[in-house]
């Protein structure tokens, strides 16, 4: 953050290449290879990073969004590996860095985004669980 803070103007941290930049690095730092070869996030590693994608991020939508597109980007450049927006989307949902909204936001988004038709198939499992949690709290419809 400090390195953040003396070195790109304060205006830029709110701007999409940025967010996008940031959550690239955070997520491909938290990159690891499981038993079977599939890509996944390391929640731990996620988890050490939280204050600093939430400082940027700063429950603003549409930066949460960006971060999901570069996910997204991520998922595209690794070659689609099963498992990876399931376990990225779960860790960034369950550490309260994107909230629900962004994610509804991101699902219905028309940009068209490289990868992003297949992206949000690999998330269907996610949104299934999201929408089953949110009729089992009684906030669905």
């Amino acid at each position: 953050m400090d390195w953040i803070d003396k070195n790109v103007f304060p205006s830029s941290t709110k701007e999409s290449p940025f967010i996008r930049a940031l959550v690239t690095v955070v997520c491909e730092g938290a990159l690891y290879e499981d038993d079977e070869g599939s890509w996944k996030c390391n929640v731990d590693e996620l988890k050490e990073r939280k204050n600093l994608l939430q400082k940027y991020i700063d429950a603003n939508t549409s930066l949460e969004v960006q971060a999901l597109y570069a996910v997204q980007a991520l998922f595209v450049k690794k070659g689609h590996p099963p498992g990876f927006v399931k376990s990225y989307f779960d860790s960034l949902y369950d550490e309260d860095i994107i909230s629900e909204e962004s994610f509804h936001t991101w699902e219905s988004s028309l940009d068209e985004e490289p990868g992003k038709g297949v992206t949000v198939m690999a998330a269907s499992e996610f949104f299934r669980w999201l929408k089953s949690a949110l009729e089992e709290n009684g906030e669905g419809s």
